[in-house]
């Protein structure tokens, strides 16, 4: 099963060689093997679809979680596997390749995924039934989705700050998508009703797409403005770039501008 959680450190199987666990080397790089094989089949735009597609799948047949022992045993034999791979393999690759080698044996660990809000990092990684992260560092990373009132401003320009992704401004967000030249740039044909925006919200967060609130700061108290969203494309560790903006920040010149540049981590 898939979710959208903290991001949390990331591991540093890229500066520490490990030794495998006992009876998992093979198996071990036979599931990371599959991973890459999923990754390069198809268009890359599209390889981190697949991967959840195939570990939702492969969750789907699990009968037993697995212990914190067995999980980690998991996730280090994984890592030993990295070392010697030609192809990329960083977070993605090894919490993919971890649940495919548990789930071999019928054991089943939660992939999630999530992102760091300064400075904005993807990274991926596998949970107990519990919601313990396996063999991950602490972090004292925040949430990227809030349900807070007060808004929190994580990035800012003198007229514009981006925040948490709010689960209580769907309604607003909603609002703002019924302006008829938004249904068109979505690529969509008909309005969208609100039960449909708030249940579209939950699937929003399962997804690898990053969301944030774009806030106008030229108010006496910050005033959610948009929304701007990164598409990650992890082959090549860049993102497609998208804001949608309310029509009364539409007006303002500079809101558009200032979220684009509080997004990339550009505050001139």
């Amino acid at each position: 099963m898939a979710r959208l959680r903290r991001r949390r450190a990331e591991h540093p199987a890229g500066t520490s060689r490990l030794r495998a666990p006992r009876g998992h080397g093979t198996a071990a790089a036979a599931a990371l093997a599959s991973v890459l094989a999923i990754k390069a089949v198809g268009p890359a735009r599209y390889a981190t679809q697949r991967i959840t597609t195939a570990l939702n799948t492969t969750a789907s047949r699990c009968r037993h979680p697995a212990t914190p022992a067995q999980a980690t045993a998991a996730v280090l034999a994984v890592r030993h596997a990295c070392w010697y791979s030609p192809a990329r393999t960083a977070c993605l690759e090894e919490s993919a390749a971890t649940m495919v080698l548990l789930a071999a044996r019928g054991l089943s660990v939660a992939w999630c995924h999530g992102v760091a809000p300064v400075p904005v990092q993807l990274h991926a990684w596998v949970e107990t039934e519990d919601g313990t992260p396996v063999a991950e560092p602490p972090s004292p990373s925040e949430a990227i989705i809030s349900t807070s009132p007060e808004p929190t401003l994580w990035l800012s320009t003198d007229t514009c700050a981006l925040g948490p992704y709010r689960s209580d401004l769907v309604e607003t967000y909603w609002r703002w998508e019924q302006d008829p030249t938004l249904p068109v740039g979505y690529g969509r044909q008909s309005p969208e009703s609100l039960e449909a925006r708030t249940e579209g919200m939950v699937h929003q967060l399962r997804g690898e797409n990053i969301r944030f609130t774009d806030y106008d700061l030229g108010t006496s108290d910050p005033t959610p403005a948009g929304v701007a969203t990164l598409l990650p494309d992890h082959s090549v560790r860049t993102a497609e770039y998208v804001i949608m903006l309310a029509a009364e920040a539409r007006a303002k010149d500079f809101t558009g501008p200032s979220a684009v540049r509080a997004a990339l981590g550009d505050s001139r």
